[in-house]
């Protein structure tokens, strides 16, 4: 598959380059809001910080900036839902947790740029910013997406591991994994809408506040889900504000992400040899 170069650099792929051109071309298309209101088309100012799965660029136009970011080709067997990204994304624009968006597809989404910082475990250990993310948290999760069916994960990682050999299961505790979600799923808590992936680099700061960025993996899901994985084992318990949830629960939450995470990296490395080697 050719590379595309940009600055003198090979950085994205065919596909990544013909998606983000014609998104940039469809300019016109795009919504408009404060924070951006294009005049003219914009161009490529740099590519953010390297996901894992997908590919984001800053564009601008003039003083008008804006974030590209182009899904990858395997989003579905990721258990990528995009029409629930959307309906997601939809129940959270008038808020000011998430950035607005401009212009959604299967292909691409295009949002504001929000100046400000990623999430620091320095600075989640700062009380006051730390209390204003547990609020944010609490006001997420009241919530409630027209895809109310509580979330499986059970069946979540039985469609991952239905894709890996064995030899590729090897780094991977697949009974103890599998263990875990049939306890989760089997227990009474009632599903709230749950990031799924709230790790401290989707979490930017700034000075309008606290935004909650990448929301490819949200549904309706475990109402400590999205705590266990911002907060861990580093502050007390006591001082989580998720509902009731017992010591037994946040640590089980903690060995099933930390499972999940081990499978979920095996997959994505196999489906991406597999898009680049055209199978």
């Amino acid at each position: 598959m050719s590379l595309v170069i940009f600055n003198g650099e090979v950085f994205i792929n065919e596909r990544v380059n013909n998606i983000l051109q014609l998104t940039l071309y469809r300019w016109r298309s795009w919504n408009r809001t404060n924070r951006c209101h294009l005049d003219f088309r914009p161009i490529v100012q740099c590519k953010l910080s390297e996901g894992l799965t997908n590919h984001s660029f800053l564009v601008a136009a003039a003083d008008q900036q804006a974030v590209v970011r182009v899904n990858c080709a395997h989003a579905s067997l990721l258990g990528i839902d995009r029409s629930r990204e959307i309906d997601i994304l939809t129940l959270l624009a008038d808020s000011k947790l998430v950035p607005k968006v401009l212009f959604i597809n299967d292909d691409v989404m295009v949002s504001e740029y929000i100046n400000g910082a990623k999430l620091t475990k320095v600075m989640l250990e700062n009380p006051p910013l730390r209390l204003q993310i547990k609020k944010n948290l609490k006001e997420i999760s009241s919530f409630l997406s027209s895809h109310e069916r509580r979330f499986s994960y059970l069946i979540h990682c039985e469609r991952y591991v239905k894709q890996l050999m064995r030899e590729q299961l090897q780094l991977v505790d697949v009974s103890h994994l599998f263990s875990l979600a049939e306890y989760l799923d089997s227990q009474d808590w009632t599903p709230s809408l749950c990031h799924h992936d709230l790790v401290r680099e989707n979490v930017l700061v700034s000075d309008d506040g606290v935004h909650f960025l990448d929301w490819e993996y949200a549904a309706m899901g475990h109402p400590a889900y999205d705590w266990v994985s911002l907060f861990g084992n580093e502050f007390p318990l006591d001082e989580m504000d998720c509902g009731p949830v017992s010591l037994e629960m946040w640590q089980l939450l903690g060995n099933f992400q930390r499972e999940l995470d081990k499978l979920w990296r095996i997959l994505n490395i196999k489906l991406i040899e597999n898009f680049e080697s055209g199978r």
